[in-house]
């Protein structure tokens, strides 16, 4: 058994062989690298606003799209991605009211649900 120079129990390392690629890469790098909409690579303190995952997303978004309707995707004015709205969370009155609202409503229906599922049962 192999210990270190303290005299502890470390373990050993076991070398995996294999091909290790399509677990570490997802299908989507393809789509995740260049993007024809020139927000995407809109930078703010030396940083690029968007992340890979952004550009795959709208990509992958913009490609269905095209192949269903014929006419390429347009993102509207200021429009972005669904997860950095829900990242960034509620940031104003109007919407901590709108939230707190929608939650309250969808807290209601899951208890009105677990009645009439107690009335049938």
């Amino acid at each position: 058994d192999f210990k270190d120079r303290s005299g502890r129990d470390v373990g050993r390392s076991v070398s995996a062989w294999g091909f290790w690629a399509d677990a570490l890469n997802g299908p989507y790098h393809c789509f995740g690298t260049l993007s024809e909409e020139p927000s995407f690579y809109k930078m703010t303190n030396k940083q690029y606003c968007r992340t890979a995952v952004d550009l795959a997303e709208h990509n992958v978004l913009a490609l269905l799209h095209e192949l269903r309707t014929g006419e390429p995707l347009a993102l509207g004015a200021g429009g972005e991605a669904h997860r950095a709205k829900v990242a960034r969370g509620p940031t104003s009155m109007a919407d901590l009211t709108a939230t707190a609202a929608a939650d309250a409503k969808q807290h209601h229906q899951q208890q009105q649900q677990g009645q009439g599922a107690a009335v049938a049962a």
